[in-house]
């Protein structure tokens, strides 16, 4: 089943940023993010990529950071 992701996933992802020495996180969902993720992810450089971008996912990369 298809489920909405939700704040905590964008939360691990901030929180793994600095054991990997990362600068910046993605997250990819097969459907949405809620409202909060949204912003909270904004708000870390944490770049989302929903379901009805996948296809797009190289051109949403090359674009946010090249």
């Amino acid at each position: 089943p298809y489920t909405t992701l939700f704040r905590s996933a964008v939360q691990e992802v901030i929180g793994s940023l600095p054991y990997y020495h990362a600068d910046v996180g993605i997250v990819v969902t097969n459907n949405s993010f809620t409202k909060q993720a949204q912003k909270l992810a904004t708000a870390n450089n944490i770049l989302l990529v929903e379901g009805k971008d996948i296809d797009n996912f190289p051109d949403i990369i090359a674009k946010r950071y090249y």
